[in-house]
């Protein structure tokens, strides 16, 4: 399966989520990835180009979503986008990084 589409969340409490939430934005645009942010992601970080949605909605309207931030985060994400059948990859940010092993 080919993603185009990719949805971003990312624990919005956490200054340092912020940044790398930034980053993996720019450099998945620049790879030609269309981008949703979940909405409250949104309004903590700088990229304002970019549609959003609520974190149960980027299930239905993206082929992969991202979570950055801790293992909580990606628990969370999962519950929200299980019946959608949307996968869920992590990108730790978080303290211990059990379930999120993709560094930040």
């Amino acid at each position: 399966m080919a993603f185009q589409k990719i949805g971003i969340i990312g624990k919005h409490r956490n200054p340092k989520v912020g940044d790398t939430v930034e980053e993996t934005v720019e450099l998945l645009a620049q790879a030609g990835f269309d981008i949703v942010l979940g909405a409250k992601t949104a309004d903590s970080i700088s990229c304002t180009d970019y549609p959003t949605a609520a974190i149960e909605d980027l299930g239905s309207q993206c082929d992969v979503v991202v979570a950055v931030g801790g293992d909580g985060n990606l628990l969370g994400a999962g519950r929200k986008l299980s019946l959608t059948d949307t996968p869920v990859v992590g990108i730790n940010r978080g303290q211990l990084g059990f379930l999120t092993d993709t560094p930040g």
